[in-house]
Order: C-alpha cells, then structure tokens, then sequence
C-alpha cells in the first residue's frame, strides 16, 4: 500500500487525492474496478477532482476500508511528480528525496517517484513533462 508520508504530504500541501486499486505485473500495469458504491463498482477516473465531497468520501474509505486499495491517484495540478527512471542520477534528487516524500518504481529496483509542491498550478507545454 502507499505511504502514509504521501498522504501527509498531499493534506498538507492541500492538494487532492483518493485511493485506488492497481495491479502491476512486470511494466504492465492494470487499473481495477473497486467494489462499492463510491466508484459505482467500476474503475475510476483517474483525471476527475471535480466533485471533492466525492474525494473526501473516498478519502474516508481508505481509513475504514484500506484493503479495497493498493494506490494512491493524485491531481498534479499541485505538486511536480519527477520520476527518476535510471540507477544512476544525481545526488540532488536524493537531497529531494529526504525533505520531499517519495515512493520507489514498482517496476525497476532503481526508479524512484518525488513529489514537490507547485506555488501555483502547472500547465505542461508538452505532453512530455
């Protein structure tokens, strides 16, 4: 299951998130249907914070209910997701990785996913960022 240094960070830093159900097999990763009413017994939209009593319900579910969920899916329109994808990079994201929460890659030994909080909301120029 996810960090608990990730939620903290996330209600901290007011930005939204809810938990969801992922499987991960190698590099394929699959998003699960989760069984009760608060996702309507299917798979949920990864990109819709629009409703936040929604997410505040689903938010609850995960304390009373943490075995429906594997993952946690957060809105980036906060916070810079860097996504370290080699085993050798430098030695500034391990400088990041001890004041910011992180979580290891699920497919790579070396990867690692740092989270930073964004003064103001991010639009990619690209889809590559």
């Amino acid at each position: 299951m996810t960090s608990t240094k990730t939620i903290d960070f996330c209600n901290a830093n007011d930005i939204e998130w809810f938990p969801i159900n992922l499987t991960i097999n190698g590099s394929k990763k699959d998003l699960n249907s989760i069984n009760h009413k608060l996702y309507n017994f299917v798979r949920p939209d990864l990109h819709d914070f629009s409703d936040m009593n929604l997410i505040k319900a689903r938010q609850h579910l995960y304390k009373t209910q943490p075995e429906l969920f594997t993952h946690l899916c957060v809105n980036t329109k906060k916070v810079f997701h860097i996504d370290i994808d080699t085993p050798d990079y430098s030695q500034g994201f391990d400088n990041m990785m001890f004041h910011c929460p992180y979580f290891k890659s699920m497919t790579k030994s070396y990867g690692r996913h740092i989270f930073i909080r964004a003064d103001s909301d991010f639009v990619p120029v690209s889809s590559n960022y």
